[in-house]
């Protein structure tokens, strides 16, 4: 004999389950199974809909079954990597590891945004692309041109960042010492490079050596005016000293304790005038 699981989830009726309806929902929904065991509406939700929808996976008895491209208890995690590939190829940059098709960037680095490419302080990646953008100035045929094909580089009369996706660098071109400024998105292999480099115009040298001797000379001069100061006051607190000193050891014959007058007085006491 068939027993139901539970009264209030069906009745036995000529030995199978007839399942009732799920309390609390549509009378269309029921439990399943051969003993009326299963729930097939208490899944977990993704984006408001059990399993993610009928595209993402199915609910069978109480478990998510997720069709191809998809896992997770809701279903909710997409197994492909393609959203996860930065511009240069790799999978979140090598700066972090793809989850549920997302990237999550290493908390130990500095990068972060949808493929971990984003980074407003790590100048590597400015570097990384210079060489390239110093080709671009180069001819046409020239060999560095065919290591820079991973980049698209475009010459603009102006160039800005526009949002965070974008990032300005700056550098100097060694073989005329030149200044060169371009901007570059971190999720796409654009770079646009200003049409014109940055030059300043070297000093000759003759500034260069009155550069170099008319701060040495005004030091000097400086230095001897505060030698001089020095030397001066110092004179004079040595001569103050001195004249205080020989005041002080200055004495007369009256101070001289070895001087005794010659002429000595002596007072009668019982002589009067009126005798």
């Amino acid at each position: 004999m068939v027993v139901c699981r539970r009264k209030e989830r069906g009745v036995c009726e000529c030995g199978q389950c007839k399942c009732s309806s799920i309390k609390g929902l549509a009378p269309d929904k029921r439990y399943t199974g051969q003993y009326c065991q299963c729930n097939d509406y208490s899944c977990y939700i993704y984006d408001n809909l059990l399993c993610g929808g009928l595209t993402r996976g199915e609910c069978q008895c109480g478990v998510c079954h997720c069709t191809d491209g998809y896992s997770g208890p809701n279903c909710g995690c997409r197994t492909s990597t393609e959203d996860c590939i930065a511009s240069n190829g790799e999978i979140c940059n090598g700066k972090g590891v793809c989850e549920c098709g997302e990237c999550e960037c290493n908390i130990d680095t500095a990068y972060k945004g949808k493929t971990c490419e984003i980074c407003p302080t790590c100048q590597e990646e400015c570097e990384l692309r210079s060489p390239c953008v110093q080709c671009k100035f180069q001819l046409d045929d020239h060999p560095c041109h065919a290591n820079c094909t991973q980049y698209n580089i475009k010459f603009e009369d102006q160039i800005m960042e526009n949002g965070t996706e974008w990032r300005k660098c700056t550098f100097r071109d060694h073989s005329d010492f030149c200044d060169i400024e371009f901007v570059f998105n971190y999720q796409t292999s654009l770079i646009k490079t200003k049409r014109t480099k940055t030059c300043v115009k070297p000093l000759s040298n003759t500034l260069i050596i009155l550069a170099v001797v008319i701060p040495i000379i005004i030091l000097g001069l400086l230095f001897l005016i505060l030698w001089k100061i020095f030397v001066t006051i110092h004179d004079r607190r040595e001569f103050a000293r001195f004249e205080n000193e020989r005041e002080k050891w200055r004495w007369n014959s009256d101070e001289n304790p070895l001087y005794k007058n010659a002429i000595s007085t002596y007072k009668n006491p019982t002589y009067s005038k009126n005798l």
